[in-house]
């Protein structure tokens, strides 16, 4: 009878315990103070995210590096002529401060002229050394297809081709007002030896120490562009 007595009050003891699950809390002390919750509302304005990276502006002058800053609106005012002081042929060429070129290309003959009228886009410029900063086309557009031809005035036949001194251009370099002479490539110095002369009064090359002004060279075809400050 005792023994009886004694199981009945450990069944009893044990159902009194509290039951918990796998890995779970029991529930707290009757005198525990819950944790606040902290609740967060939506935004009532527009969200705005933040971009990834941010957007290039064609326009923008480019970070000054080292050696002298550059950017295309110390251009302004700048005319670029790709001649070789014989023949009646040449480009000229202008550029913008957003880095847009305009310009024309002409030859002429007895009998053809030929010609090309163009536009066209630089990318931004890209610092090479002291001297000199790198930029590529873009685009270029032509104002009539090339291989087209139209009678002129005068019996003269009108044939339009590429601009020459562009065409076939890759990597084109800038070379900076004050560049060394002695350090630029020989083809560049070349084709601009009549304008560093006449813009210098000198009568050869050893007279000269530095560029007297903005060069443009296409490097793929070893081809030079003088300039002119127009101002």
């Amino acid at each position: 009878m005792r023994r009886n007595t004694w199981l009945t009050i450990a069944l009893l003891w044990t159902l009194s315990l509290p039951l918990t699950g796998c890995g779970g809390e029991g529930p707290a002390p009757s005198g525990a103070e819950s944790e606040p919750r902290l609740e967060v509302s939506a935004p009532t304005g527009p969200v705005v995210s933040a971009p990834s990276s941010a957007p290039v502006d064609a326009g923008a002058s480019p970070a000054e590096g080292k050696g002298e800053a550059f950017s295309f609106a110390d251009l302004r005012g700048w005319s670029f002529t790709f001649q070789s002081g014989a023949g009646a042929w040449g480009t000229t060429l202008s550029i913008q401060e957003d880095g847009s070129f305009e310009g024309e290309y002409s030859d002429s003959d007895m009998e053809f002229q030929y010609r090309c009228d163009f536009t066209g886009q630089f990318t931004q410029p890209v610092q090479v050394d002291d001297c000199a900063w790198s930029v590529e086309i873009a685009w270029m557009e032509y104002e009539k297809e090339v291989g087209t031809e139209e009678d002129g005035p005068d019996g003269i036949r009108c044939v339009y081709s590429e601009p020459y001194g562009l065409d076939g251009a890759e990597r084109i370099l800038i070379y900076l007002p004050g560049a060394p002479i002695e350090a630029l490539p020989e083809d560049f110095v070349n084709w601009v030896t009549s304008s560093v002369l006449a813009q210098e009064g000198a009568s050869s090359l050893s007279e000269v120490a530095g560029l007297p002004f903005y060069g443009l060279y296409n490097e793929a075809q070893g081809l030079g562009f003088s300039s002119y400050d127009l101002t």
